[in-house]
Parts: structure tokens; sequence; C-alpha cells
């Protein structure tokens, strides 16, 4: 099978596919505003949906509906989480009414029923087709550090509807930007779905391979279908490649 490439006007920074055969892309400018551009798969046409439809960088999540995405900015202050409708012609994003309220730290997950949005600093919101019920706050999970320091990387609710696990660290010792990461670890979070209150925090325990210890950084967190976690992690200056990365199946 050969891949076909896709042009497009736009340094690309998120996208999304939508099952209507169609990627909606932003732009990848930090600190500036991007764009937002609609592809085509079928023909390749590349169309311009709205020249500054966020500010930042984008995280972008297509809702289970399939009808609306929703996504945080990142790199700006405050930032906010926004929705667009999709459909014939996507609709211009549309912010959330607590900008600057609440802190959401650059990125939002939706829950598998579709009902609920995660955002990176624990805040969470509805999600609803009714705009006035629509990203309404709806409660907070505790995070092992203050929002401005700590954040999620990655989240997943189990299929059951009963817990949220997510893995989070440090936004500045975490951030290669500082040179810190010799001091950087990952934290992972067990919280109750429906109080959101947490049940268990546990930290990643360094590996050892060939008789050497590395520190395990968490990357991302999913469910199985069956309800199982799965953790990907990643070896800190593993020095083969091929062991660098783990995949472990969590009780």
């Amino acid at each position: 099978m050969t891949a076909v490439p896709f042009a497009m006007a736009l340094p690309v920074g998120a996208l999304v596919f939508d099952g209507l055969g169609r990627v909606h892309a932003f732009g990848n400018r930090a600190f500036s505003s991007n764009a937002m551009r609609l592809l085509d798969v079928a023909t390749g046409a590349d169309t311009l949906t709205l020249a500054n439809a966020v500010n930042g960088v984008a995280h972008v999540v297509l809702h289970p509906s399939g009808q609306r995405m929703y996504f945080a900015d990142r790199g700006v202050s405050p930032d906010d989480i926004h929705v667009s409708l999709l459909g014939g012609v996507s609709s211009a994003p549309q912010d959330s009414r607590y900008h600057g309220d609440y802190a959401m730290c650059g990125r939002v997950w939706a829950s598998p029923g579709g009902s609920r949005l995660y955002t990176a600093c624990g805040n969470t919101f509805t999600s609803s087709t009714v705009t006035d019920q629509d990203m309404l706050y709806s409660g907070v999970m505790a995070l092992s550090g203050p929002p401005l320091d700590h954040a999620a990387v990655s989240l997943s609710e189990n299929p059951g509807g009963t817990e949220v696990v997510l893995l989070e660290q440090s936004r500045t010792l975490c951030d290669a930007r500082f040179d810190r990461l010799f001091e950087c670890f990952t934290h992972l979070a067990i919280c109750n779905s429906a109080t959101l209150a947490l049940t268990a925090r546990y930290s990643l325990a360094p590996i050892t391979v060939a008789g050497n210890r590395f520190a395990q950084i968490g990357r991302f967190v999913f469910h199985r279908r069956n309800g199982g976690t799965v953790l990907l992690s990643e070896l800190r200056d593993a020095p083969d490649p091929t062991q660098a990365v783990r995949l472990s199946l969590l009780p």
C-alpha cells in the first residue's frame, strides 16, 4: 500500500479526522495566532476555515459523537478551551465562558460517553449539544502539585466509567527548555470518575536493564476495551533505543 502525501498551506501543529473524510488542521506558531484549515482526503482540496482560529498551539480532540471537536490553546495566558461544530461547513470556534477563571494547562480530553471534558490542570467541564450547557465547570481532580507547576500529560477514563487514570508531572522540571530533565518524574493517579476524588497515586519506579537503573517517565496511558489500563513509558538515557520504550499492563 502506497501512502499518498497531502500538501497543506501551513505548518501543522495539531489535527483531527472528523469521520467525514476530512482533516481539520491548526498551525504550529507558538505565542501567536494560528489558522485552521480543512483538508478533503478524497480530493486533496485544502481550504481555509478561519484565519485566526486560536491563539497559541492547539491540542485537539474529536468528540465521541463525531459532531464537534474541542481544543485547548497552549502558550497563551490565560488559556482556555474551545468547541467547533462539524458539518457541511465547520463553525468558528467558541471559547468557554471561563476565560481566565479556571486553568486548562493546554490539553483537553473527552470522556468515552462524551458527557465530560477533562483538562490537564484537573479542572473538568460538561460537554453538551445545548450551547448553554456546554463547557460548564463540573469539578476538579487534585494534582500532586499546584496547576501552575503540575499538569496531566495523558488521561483516560475506563469504558465502565468508574475511574479516570492520568499521568502527571512538573511542567518546569519536565520542560527541556529549562535543562532540568534529570529531575523530571511522573506520577500515575487514579480518580473516581463520578466524584473526581483521588483514590490512589503512584510514582513510576526506575527499571533495571543489564544491571543499570533508568528513570521511567510516563508518556501515555489508555484503557483496553475490557477495562485494563495500559501504560506507555520511556526509560530516560537508555543507550539501546529498542529497550527505551516500555508497554506495561497495569492491574
